[in-house]
Parts: C-alpha cells; sequence; structure tokens
C-alpha cells in the first residue's frame, strides 16, 4: 500500500516531468519554426506573372503647375522609395450608353432641380437645361454617365452671396449635402463609404478663395471622395477636392441656395482586373528629381529644399472622364509637401 508520503513523491517527480515535457515541446515548436523560417528565405521567389490585358494604358494627365522645389532629398526610413510589390492591379472603369432612357433620365434630373424640362442645346452625347426664373443657372448632363455639372454662375449674377452668410457648422452643411446626395439617388456605394470634406470658401473678384475664417465665408463646399480600393486611397489632383461636390450659399431659395452640383465619376469594374508591372522605387524618384510627376502641394515656408520622407502606393482619380483606374506614386514630405508619379513601367505606358 503506497503511503501519503511516497503519494506526495511521485506527485511532484510526475508535474516536473510534466513541466519538462511541455518545455521540451516549445523547444521542438521554437526550432521548428526557425528552420521553416530558414527554408523560405533560402527558396527564389516565383516568378513574376503580369497579365496586362488593356495593353498599353495612356500616360497619366497630371495638372500644370507652377512651382516646384529646386532641391529634393530622400530620407525615408527605407532609406530609398519602397516598393510594396513589384506589380499592381489596374482596373478599368465603366462607361454606359446613351439612348431614349438616358435622355429621359436627364430631362426628370432637370426637373427636380427646377429647371426648364426642353434642353436649350441638345446633342447626341449631353443635353443642356436653362432655369427662366435664373438665367444664371444651367445645367450640363452627360448621357451615358449620367454625370452632371449645374451650376449658378455668380459672374452674371452676385444676389445669392450678398448679404448672406453661410452656416457655421460644418455638420449642418454635411447632413444637408447627403441629403442631396441621396434624394437625387448618386450617393453611391463608393462615395457612401469614403469620406466627405467640408471647406468655407470667399467669392473675390470672379473666384473662390479658402477662407480661414468661417465667418467671412459667403460659400460652403462639401467634397465626396471615393472608398479605398486594394485597401489603397484614390486621390485627386488637389487632396482637398474631389470631382464630387457641392457647393451652398446662406440663401433659402434653394435654386440660389445651390450654387454648383458637380458630379463626375467613373464608377470602377472591380472584376476587370489586370495586372501590369510597375516603375522601380529608384526610378520613379529619379523623375520626380528630373522634372517629371506632379507636385500636388511644395509645401510651406522653405520651397527650395524639402526632404521628403515617406512614399507610398494610391490609385488617381483625374477628374474628367477616364477609362482605367491607374496606381501611381505618392510622396510626402516636410511642411506639407506631396508629390505623385505614375507608378506602372514606362513599357506599357504610350
Amino acid at each position: 500500500m503506497v503511503t501519503l508520503t511516497e503519494a506526495a513523491s511521485y506527485s511532484k517527480k510526475i508535474v516536473v516531468y510534466g513541466i519538462l515535457i511541455v518545455i521540451f515541446l516549445i523547444l521542438i515548436v521554437i526550432a521548428w519554426g526557425l528552420v521553416r523560417d530558414y527554408i523560405e528565405s533560402q527558396r527564389p521567389e516565383p516568378g513574376i506573372i503580369t497579365t496586362n490585358g488593356f495593353g498599353q494604358l495612356p500616360k497619366l494627365n497630371f495638372p500644370e503647375q507652377q512651382n516646384r522645389p529646386s532641391f529634393l532629398t530622400l530620407q525615408t526610413i527605407q532609406g530609398g522609395v519602397p516598393e510594396a510589390s513589384p506589380v499592381a492591379r489596374v482596373y478599368k472603369t465603366e462607361s454606359g450608353s446613351t439612348g431614349l432612357l438616358t435622355a429621359k433620365k436627364a430631362q426628370q434630373f432637370a426637373i427636380s432641380q427646377g429647371f426648364n424640362p426642353t434642353p436649350t442645346t441638345k446633342t447626341a452625347t449631353e443635353h443642356i437645361f436653362s432655369d427662366p426664373s435664373y438665367p444664371a443657372r444651367t445645367l450640363t448632363y452627360t448621357l451615358a454617365s449620367g454625370n452632371f455639372d449645374l451650376v449658378y454662375d455668380l459672374n452674371l449674377d452676385k444676389s445669392p452671396i450678398e448679404g448672406n452668410k453661410v452656416s457655421t457648422d460644418t455638420r449642418l452643411a454635411l447632413a444637408e449635402a447627403t441629403a442631396l446626395m441621396q434624394n437625387t439617388g448618386k450617393l453611391v456605394p463608393t462615395l457612401k463609404n469614403g469620406i466627405q470634406k467640408v471647406n468655407y470658401y470667399k467669392y473675390i473678384n470672379g473666384e473662390e478663395v479658402l477662407s480661414q475664417n468661417r465667418l467671412e465665408a459667403n460659400l460652403v463646399r462639401v467634397d465626396f471622395f471615393q472608398e479605398p480600393v486594394d485597401s489603397m486611397e484614390i486621390k485627386t489632383a488637389d487632396p482637398n477636392k474631389s470631382s464630387v461636390f457641392i457647393t451652398f450659399t446662406g440663401k433659402i431659395d434653394q435654386r440660389q441656395r445651390l450654387i454648383r452640383f458637380h458630379y463626375q465619376l467613373s464608377p470602377i469594374d472591380i472584376d476587370s482586373i489586370q495586372t501590369y508591372p510597375i516603375k522601380a522605387g529608384n526610378v520613379a524618384w529619379e523623375e520626380l528629381v528630373n522634372g517629371g510627376g506632379y507636385v500636388v502641394n511644395i509645401g510651406t515656408g522653405n520651397e527650395t529644399r524639402v526632404f521628403v520622407r515617406d512614399a507610398y502606393f494610391a490609385y488617381y482619380d483625374p477628374g474628367d472622364p477616364h477609362e482605367y483606374l491607374q496606381p501611381i506614386y505618392v510622396l510626402t514630405g516636410d511642411r506639407g509637401f506631396e508629390a505623385y508619379i505614375q507608378a506602372i513601367d514606362p513599357a506599357w505606358v504610350q
């Protein structure tokens, strides 16, 4: 018969052996992980497969610019321009078609916004509508895409901004713009899931100037940006402005309150993926240094010498109708410096 002392001794031994076995198993798992990582590191990378299914892609037409830094210095954590992948995805954008139905939609939209249902100008691609009550108002509607530009020309009539201040509450402006997008059926998922920016402007000498003081503003603009694709932002020529935006005045009359409703969207066909090789990061850097690419923001302060601190990939929306959604390098630096460079290998760009 086992005594209590013997039982206690056996229990201690079992616990000690159990701990040793657990430690041994942990060491085996760690060792196996190290061996596996070593084997993976010695395995050659598979060949990069690109489909190039769209053939040669068009060169991105960035806006013309006046100011560029005289000296650019690259000081990233990586020591160079990082490359997330040697290939990138390119998407085709959707294009519609014209017909009686699209013309009817244009007319219905014009009526909903207070325009004469009969177009003043009528072509195979677009209809232009006028407002007899306010001659400064026009609506240009593109039939195939459903894009449009509703404009109240303040150069012809400044009464909407004379003596009328806009609300300084950004939440109210955003709520009003969102409601208008929803009511017109234009708040599509890619815009609904994106971000919105509210900025205040003052109309001076025929131009809308960004106002730092909301109390001095007579215009408020709400921009709707598309949601990221493949976890990559969709950049525009001006990071604060989208190709879909609404501008209000402080007027109560809706037809004088809504100064601009600009809707230029090229829907992305997510199922149309093609892969293309990208240019090396150092090649993109040299292109920028040699005057290529597009300096979005030269930054504040010393504009002669700029230190670039980071780089990443994004997609580019030129604002105008475009057939493909293409990737770009985005380089950022001190004091707000930002620049874009087309990322697709030049061999596949025409």
